[in-house]
């Protein structure tokens, strides 16, 4: 919940998607709600919040579908890099690279959400979007980032379908991780996910502040959503493969992106400005720390 004086009413606390989308029906509930209040306490009347909206600490359901966001600043101010990460991470990853990072970076993580509100990257000359692992996916999944125009679009170590036998993570890998996870596993993950104690030491400088519960639902929620949309909107422009992913199997990310220069092809060869996705290749582990920092 947070306090907004654009809101229709002064001091109202109503959630920042309220705020942005005025159908949303708990606001509106609000709303008459709080103008019926101020009359009858002009009266000397009391009036209790409707059943309907709710008690005033709830908010609006869509609050807690917002991804979430941490900026970082850089020295250019000017370009913006949008960088959704993977699984279980929050923004100290950007600190475990950069002391001060070349441009801003605003880093997408938590992905229990899937909403993006775009107005966190108006004002930028330039902006470019780099996706590492399923946040590759989720950049596809995200409500909202529509609307945003990229200079560039990177996927390193992610495909577009996350949980697929042959296109992504195999599923029972994927569920396996998800019914057995614990903190025992979670390290072992990362260990597996960085390649060396080199890399893992660089992850961990500054370790990912998130709960069990959140991380555990973070990767039920994709597992759900991810069987709803099997197609490509953002305009990605490479795809970055590490041979050494011990995490997303690179023959299975191969497959993904090929298929989708296939499909670029087929469905669009009357359209001009199409391009074929740059796949690359190079020999590194699924967290490929000096690489990704080079990206951002």
């Amino acid at each position: 919940m947070s306090v907004v004086k654009n809101g229709g009413i002064h001091g109202l606390k109503i959630c920042v998607c309220c705020k942005d989308n005025y159908f949303c029906q708990r606001n509106k509930l609000l709303r008459t709600f709080y103008k019926k209040m101020v009359r009858e306490n002009r009266k000397g009347k009391s009036e209790q919040l409707p059943e309907e909206v709710g008690g005033a600490e709830n908010s609006c359901p869509l609050e807690n579908n917002f991804i979430q966001t941490e900026l970082i600043r850089g020295v250019d101010r000017s370009t913006l890099t949008l960088f959704f990460s993977g699984w279980a991470t929050d923004g100290n990853l950007i600190k475990s690279l950069f002391f001060t990072p070349p441009n801003d970076i605003l880093i997408c993580y938590n992905y229990n959400g899937y909403l993006f509100n775009s107005k966190l990257v108006e004002g930028y000359s330039r902006i470019r979007l780099v996706a590492w692992s399923l946040g590759v996916w989720a950049a596809e999944f995200a409500t909202g980032l529509e609307s945003v125009v990229f200079d560039e679009a990177v996927a390193l170590n992610g495909t577009t379908t996350p949980i697929d036998e042959q296109r992504g993570i195999p599923p029972p890998i994927y569920t396996g991780t998800l019914n057995g996870l614990n903190e025992r596993n979670l390290y072992k993950f990362r260990r597996r996910m960085c390649g060396s104690t080199e890399s893992y030491n660089t992850f961990m400088q500054f370790p990912p502040q998130r709960t069990m519960e959140s991380i555990k639902g973070e990767l039920a929620a994709i597992l759900t959503r991810s069987q709803t949309k099997d197609w490509t909107s953002i305009p990605w422009s490479k795809a970055i493969i590490c041979t050494q992913d011990a995490i997303f199997p690179p023959d299975n990310q191969v497959n993904a992106w090929k298929g989708l220069n296939e499909e670029r092809v087929t469905a669009e060869a009357n359209l001009s400005g199409i391009k074929e996705i740059e796949i690359c290749l190079v020999e590194q582990p699924h967290f490929p720390a000096a690489l990704l920092k080079s990206l951002l």
